[in-house]
C-alpha cells in the first residue's frame, strides 16, 4: 500500500508517496481502508521543526489524524463494528496512507448524513471544539461565548456547536471571512485584528482562543469566574488569576463518546462540516503548501489516489 513519508524537517518539509507493508490490527484495533484523511495545521508545525524539542520525530515520518474508511479487518476483543462499517475517528499519527490499523476506541461509525471527506475534515477538529466548549467549558444556554479565531477548522465547528448549545456566540474574524462565520450563527462578528475594539464589548462567560494570539488581551474580556481554553499556547496561571478566571491549555483526545455525543446534530444538520479544498494523496506536498496560506476556510482534506470519496 502507499503512504506518504516525510524524511526530514523543513519548510518545506521533504516527502514522497512510497510502498509501505500493509498494518495489521491488533487486538483492540481495527484495520481501516482509507477513504479521506483531514490536514491539520499541526501536520506542518511538527514537520517543519518548529516542535522538536516537545515533539522529536523520528524519520521516515508519515503524518496525519483524522481518518475516515471503512473496516477491512477487525482486532481480537473488538465489539460494536463489523466488516464493511463506514467509520471516523482521530488516531495517534499516520493516517496519511491507504490503510491504517488504530484502537477500535478512537473511532465512531460515520453519521450516514456525511461523506468520507466530511467526516474526515470533522475527527480532530470536532473533538476538539467540542471537549472545549462542553466538556471543559461547561458552556450553558443564555451564556455569552467568545470563538476567537472563528474561520479555521476549530473556530468554524466551535461557532456552530455553541449556537446549537443556545449560547450567545460572538466570533472574531478577518473582514473577508466575516459574512463565512455570520452564515454560521454567530451573533457578533468582531475584526480579530482589533482587539481595542474588542474590549468595548460586554464580558463574555467562556473565551475559546483557536488563534492563539493575544492572551493578555483576551483575558480582560471574560467575566470574573469565567473560563477560558487556549488550544494552541500556553496558559498564563498568573494573569488568570489576577483576572479572577480558569485558564486551560486544552489537549485533544480521540474518543468514540465525544464523536457519538455529536452525532444527533451532525444528523440533524445543525452542526455541518467545512471543507475547504481536497487533494491527492499524492499532492500533499501541494496541500501543505495551500494550508501554509493565509484564507483557508474550514478543512483541507486528501483522498488516496484512485478511491473513491
Amino acid at each position: 500500500m502507499n503512504a506518504i513519508h516525510v524524511t526530514d524537517y523543513g519548510t518545506p518539509a521533504p516527502m514522497h508517496l512510497t510502498d509501505v507493508p500493509t498494518p495489521h490490527a491488533a487486538p483492540g484495533e481495527l484495520l481501516i481502508a482509507t477513504r479521506a484523511i483531514g490536514v491539520n495545521p499541526l501536520d506542518l508545525k511538527l514537520a517543519s521543526g518548529a516542535m522538536r524539542q516537545m515533539m522529536p520525530l523520528h524519520f521516515p515520518w508519515t503524518p496525519g489524524l483524522d481518518v475516515a474508511g471503512v473496516v477491512e479487518h477487525v482486532g481480537k476483543g473488538v465489539t460494536g463494528f463489523t466488516v464493511g462499517d463506514e467509520v471516523y475517528g482521530m488516531i495517534a499519527g499516520g493516517a496519511y496512507a491507504e490503510k491504517v490499523a488504530a484502537p477500535a476506541a478512537l473511532f465512531a461509525h460515520k453519521p450516514s448524513a456525511l461523506s468520507f471527506v466530511e467526516a474526515a475534515s470533522l475527527a480532530t477538529v470536532l473533538q476538539t471544539a467540542w471537549q472545549a466548549l462542553m466538556t471543559v467549558g461547561d458552556l450553558q444556554a443564555g451564556q455569552r461565548v467568545l470563538i476567537h479565531g472563528a474561520s479555521g477548522g476549530v473556530g468554524t465547528l466551535a461557532v456552530q456547536l455553541a449556537r446549537a448549545a443556545g449560547a450567545h456566540v460572538l466570533a472574531t474574524t478577518s473582514p473577508d471571512t466575516a459574512d463565512l462565520v455570520r452564515d454560521l450563527g454567530a451573533d457578533e462578528v468582531l475584526n480579530s485584528r482589533d482587539l481595542a475594539a474588542l474590549s468595548q464589548t460586554e464580558p463574555v462567560d467562556l473565551l475559546l482562543d483557536a488563534a492563539g494570539l493575544g492572551q493578555p488581551d483576551l483575558y480582560r474580556l471574560i467575566r470574573r469566574g469565567g473560563r477560558f481554553i487556549s488550544i494552541t499556547l500556553p496558559t498564563h496561571d498568573a494573569l488568570a488569576a489576577e483576572n479572577g478566571i480558569e485558564a486551560h491549555k486544552l489537549t485533544t483526545r480521540g474518543s468514540r463518546e465525544t464523536l457519538d455525543a455529536v452525532r444527533p446534530l451532525l444528523e440533524s444538520g445543525q452542526v455541518k462540516p467545512q471543507v475547504f479544498q481536497t487533494y491527492p494523496l499524492s499532492e500533499t506536498a501541494a496541500a501543505w503548501q495551500r494550508q501554509a496560506q493565509p484564507g483557508v476556510r474550514g478543512k483541507i482534506v486528501l483522498i488516496p489516489d484512485g478511491t473513491p470519496a
